[in-house]
């Protein structure tokens, strides 16, 4: 792909090198016949997070849409994205609009876990869809080789969250369950917008929603595969 006027390339060592690796760990339609590490240890645990997973389906030999509003929404411009709703911002636009530091700078908003399995690893009850924290302009298009899509944004036009066909411990979200804000009660409290007169914490905004219990269940979902990997690996 050539790269839009609405890209910035900051770190291109960085990116190359990610690309290379991820490559080696999971193998690519670029080349279907080279033997990546995982054909060797299948249950090797890979997490990439919003820029992790874009690179692991660009390394598998997928491809990007390379911004959200304008490919995907059809929209130029700041105040247009605003009008969306929550749920169509993968990041806090009213932050383009408005600098001051109470405005935060993530989108908070729904997605919808769809691999059936994957719901039932995270405890997932019902037809509940968690919130979660994103900042990102870009998103996934075509899928890379033995990716599956495994969340979506609420109207189905975003991927959230890619799972592997083969390899049952590598997980990719692109929203942001690490962000140290959302564990932390006593962080500074702001709002999502100069409009609203509420203020909370990132944690507030979580436990508000009955979401907080989610991110939970996702580390522990994968410090698990994690250590039993480790485990099988060792006791040999």
């Amino acid at each position: 792909q050539k790269t839009r006027l609405t890209v910035g390339i900051k770190t291109p060592n960085r990116h190359l090198f990610e690309l290379s690796f991820l490559f080696h760990l999971l193998g690519g339609n670029q080349n279907s016949g080279f033997n990546n590490f995982l054909e060797e240890k299948p249950n090797y645990p890979v997490m990439g997070i919003c820029l992790g997973m874009q690179t692991m389906n660009v390394a598998t030999g997928g491809d990007m849409y390379q911004d959200i509003p304008s490919d995907i929404y059809g929209l130029k411009y700041v105040e247009d994205v605003i009008t969306l709703g929550n749920d169509q911002m993968h990041r806090n636009y009213n932050k383009h609009l408005y600098p001051e530091a109470e405005i935060n700078n993530h989108s908070f908003h729904y997605v919808k876990i769809i691999d059936k399995e994957l719901r039932k690893k995270l405890k997932l009850k019902n037809e509940f869809n968690p919130m979660v924290a994103s900042s990102h302009h870009q998103a996934v298009k075509n899928l890379g080789k033995d990716i599956i899509v495994a969340a979506t944004s609420m109207d189905g036009k975003v991927i959230e969250m890619l799972i592997h066909k083969k390899y049952p411990n590598v997980i990719a979200p692109q929203f942001h369950p690490e962000f140290i804000y959302l564990h932390d009660p006593d962080s500074k409290k702001r709002k999502f917008s100069p409009d609203e007169k509420e203020m909370l914490t990132e944690h507030e905004i979580l436990i508000k929603n009955n979401s907080y219990q989610f991110h939970l269940d996702f580390w522990e979902l994968y410090i698990t595969s994690v250590k039993t990997f480790e485990k099988s690996n060792t006791s040999r």
